[in-house]
C-alpha cells in the first residue's frame, strides 16, 4: 500500500559481523510520515547505514536523521546508491559528506563510471575491480566477477584512457592518505562510504562482507 502511494519503506535491522555491534539500521531519505517509527528504532541500534543518492547526495530527511543518530552517538556507515544512473562526481559527494556531516569519509571502494557506463568497484583492499553486470529491478543478485585492475585494458573492459583515469583517481586517494580507523568511526569522526546499486544488489553483498 506504502508502495504505490510511492513511499519508501525499506529500513529494516540487519545482522552484522562488526565487533561489539549487534544491529543495524538503514538511513533512506524515506517519507515524513514515518519519521516517529524511525526516531523510536534508532534508540535501539549500535550503528546506522546511509544510503545515499548517486545524484541528489544528502537530502533533507537523510539529514534529519543523521542528526538524531549524531545525538544518540551512533556511528554512521554510507552507501552511495544508484550507481547504474546518472551520478555526480564521487569526489564531491565526498566532499559534501565533509563538509554537511562534520565526518571524513573514508572510500573503501570506487566507482567505474556511472550511469550506462557503470561497469563496477574498484576494492581498494583487493586492489582489483568487481564487474557490474545489469539485472533486472531485484530479480537476483548480480554477478560479482573480480578482475584485477591491470587486466582491465588487456581483456577489453577498459579503454586506455578510462583505465588511466580510473588509475589517477585511486592515486589520489592514496596520496590523500586517509585510512578506515575503527575508533573514528565509533567516535563518529569517520564514516566509511562504499558505491554500488542496491535495486540490482550489486555491491551490496561486498558492502556487508567488509562490515
Amino acid at each position: 500500500m506504502e508502495r504505490e502511494r510511492g513511499i519508501s519503506i525499506h529500513p529494516r535491522f540487519c545482522s552484522s559481523r562488526i565487533t561489539n555491534i549487534s544491529s543495524i539500521y538503514w538511513i533512506r531519505p524515506g517519507h515524513q510520515d514515518f519519521s516517529e517509527d524511525t526516531y523510536r528504532t534508532l534508540s535501539a541500534v549500535d550503528c546506522a547505514v546511509m544510503v545515499m543518492d548517486g545524484a541528489k547526495g544528502i537530502e533533507p530527511q537523510t539529514l534529519k536523521l543523521f542528526e538524531v543518530c549524531r545525538k544518540r552517538g551512533i556511528p554512521i556507515f554510507t552507501f552511495i546508491n544508484k550507481m547504474d544512473r546518472p551520478a555526480r562526481d564521487p569526489l564531491d559527494l565526498l566532499d559534501e559528506i565533509k563538509k554537511v556531516l562534520g565526518m571524513e569519509p573514508v572510500p573503501m571502494n570506487w566507482p567505474v563510471g556511472d550511469g550506462p557506463n557503470f561497469q563496477g568497484v574498484y576494492d581498494r583492499e583487493a586492489k582489483g575491480v568487481y564487474l557490474f553486470e545489469r539485472t533486472e529491478r531485484n530479480e537476483r543478485m548480480a554477478p560479482e566477477v573480480f578482475m584485477p585492475l591491470e587486466d582491465m585494458v588487456k581483456n577489453h573492459i577498459l579503454n586506455e584512457e578510462r583505465h588511466k583515469e580510473l588509475t589517477e583517481s585511486i592515486h589520489l586517494l592514496d596520496e590523500v592518505g586517509v585510512v578506515f580507523d575503527h575508533a573514528k568511526v565509533l567516535r563518529e569522526e569517520q564514516t566509511p562510504v562504499f558505491f554500488g546499486s542496491a535495486v540490482t544488489n550489486f555491491g551490496v553483498r561486498l558492502f556487508w562482507m567488509r562490515l
